[in-house]
């Protein structure tokens, strides 16, 4: 990452009557849904910052969803993306990257410093933005890094099985060949 800042956008999932991800049911709690954590390389998130997505090239994104479930407001980490490029068109910026959404979003509501960092992203009025300067960033990205840990163990554990199988197939083949001599 360029220079380790971070930015988050809000999605009003309520407002807009749809999650950012496409094909889920919109009528499903969160907390029902599994999504397609397969990184991908994407158009993100759209805003009218123009000048804050200049500088925000080479670092970190994460997209909050609000949902109100059961009476009340529900906040979560969504999907996290490196912000690559973006398209400026005459009514929004399309801001571009590679990321992934979460298999199983992450409810902040309860989390510690989750409701003063509400207030300091100016409760997700302020659109997309820069959150480097408060802690809650760095709980974000520890979401994130945990997510990495767990797919590169998964990706370890594939990689080796392969090899596993892959030796076992060579010393099957060379007794195979003894026996025949």
């Amino acid at each position: 990452m360029a220079n380790n800042n971070f930015y988050i956008q809000y999605h009003n999932a309520d407002k807009l009557q749809c999650f950012p991800t496409k094909n889920v049911d919109f009528n499903s709690l969160v907390s029902d849904i599994t999504l397609n954590d397969t990184i991908k390389e994407d158009s993100w998130i759209y805003t009218t910052k123009k000048k804050t997505v200049e500088k925000s090239i080479g670092n970190r994104c994460f997209l909050i969803v609000g949902k109100t479930e059961n009476k009340i407001k529900n906040y979560y980490l969504w999907c996290h993306f490196e912000i690559l490029d973006y398209e400026d068109t005459p009514h929004e910026v399309i801001v571009k990257g590679n990321g992934h959404d979460l298999k199983h979003p992450i409810l902040l509501n309860n989390l510690p410093e989750f409701d003063d960092f509400k207030k300091f992203c100016g409760n997700f009025g302020i659109g997309f933005q820069n959150i480097s300067n408060h802690n809650f960033s760095q709980t974000l990205y520890s979401y994130i890094n945990e997510i990495k840990l767990n797919h590169k163990l998964l990706d370890r554990k594939i990689f080796l099985e392969k090899e596993i199988h892959q030796l076992n197939n060579i010393i099957l083949s060379n007794e195979t060949e003894k026996k025949c001599r």
